[in-house]
């Protein structure tokens, strides 16, 4: 049985498999803003530092 990915994961996911200089279409970038959001606020300071992390290899994408 497979779990179901978490808006974390799926973000993971979506920013690591995106070629560097091809844009996020409005939809992935509002999932993977909103993901993000939620992880940098949850109280998971592992998460938190993750979400930074992938937040930043995400602002270089654009």
């Amino acid at each position: 049985m497979k779990a179901t990915p978490t808006p974390f994961e799926r973000a993971w996911l979506l920013i690591k498999g995106q070629p560097i200089g091809i844009k996020f279409t409005n939809e992935e970038e509002q999932f993977i803003n909103s993901a993000l959001h939620d992880a940098m606020i949850s109280k998971d300071a592992y998460r938190k530092s993750e979400a930074k992390e992938l937040f930043l290899e995400f602002l270089n994408h654009n």
